[in-house]
């Protein structure tokens, strides 16, 4: 089986197991592709953007401001648009 006839095989199960719920899900990531969000996402080794986000407890957080050595670095998934942000030193 090649790699595209096991793909459409895949495709097919799922679409079977989610129904209607595939097509939604299809027609959003047709409109992502279509706004070029992929292109314009980090790629895998990029640093990521200083910005800030509020704790749990409503306090600023900023990778620009994080404690540690390597501290304001990024970390991304090869996925697309998949941010895993963590301390260097963990």
């Amino acid at each position: 089986m090649s790699m595209k006839e096991a793909l459409a095989e895949q495709k097919a199960k799922v679409q079977a197991r989610l129904g209607e719920k595939f097509d939604v899900i299809a027609r959003e990531v047709e409109r992502i592709q279509g706004l070029g969000l992929p292109d314009r996402s980090l790629k895998v080794g990029q640093s990521a953007p200083g910005f800030a986000l509020p704790d749990a407890y409503g306090r600023e957080v900023s990778l620009k401001k994080a404690p540690g050595p390597g501290a304001g670095r990024g970390q991304f998934l090869s996925r697309p648009m998949v941010p895993l942000l963590r301390h260097p030193a963990a």
